[in-house]
């Protein structure tokens, strides 16, 4: 790749270390309009940094999972996305009368406020971010 692959009014404001490593990644087997992106949405530090943990986890968990993380969290923290994703859920009362559930017998008969259920004991522990169709969940704890 030749550096005239990176437009201009992008390439005059990196440093020769980032467009280096754009050169070295795109050499390999990341994609060119990605790593553009990805540095309009950061910045240039945050690509030598962080681009490869982004793209490592965004292949695990999927990239819609890793930028509702980063809705919440440091792109600091990227890494520890996989580790503290809980899942996919329709809505935060999804997940807590699924929470509930799984580590007890809730009987059907009692009529449960699950959105409230998952704000007064579980959003402490837990962020919910809301996605197009559903939402992630992710513990606080890492």
């Amino acid at each position: 790749m030749t550096l005239t692959a990176v437009p201009i009014e992008i390439a005059s404001e990196l440093s020769q270390k980032a467009l280096d490593y754009i050169t070295e990644l795109v050499e390999g087997t990341y994609a060119l309009d990605d790593i553009l992106q990805f540095i309009t949405e950061y910045n240039s530090d945050d690509f030598i940094n962080y681009y490869v943990d982004y793209v490592e986890q965004g292949e695990k968990v999927g990239f819609d999972v890793v930028d509702a993380f980063l809705e919440i969290n440091n792109i600091r923290d990227i890494a520890s996305t996989l580790e503290v994703y809980i899942g996919e859920y329709e809505s935060e009362a999804d997940f807590a009368e699924n929470y509930y559930n799984d580590i007890m017998d809730v009987p059907d008969a009692l009529v449960i406020d699950w959105a409230e259920t998952f704000h007064q004991s579980l959003s402490y522990d837990y962020d919910y971010v809301k996605g197009h169709m559903k939402g992630y969940v992710f513990r606080h704890d890492f």
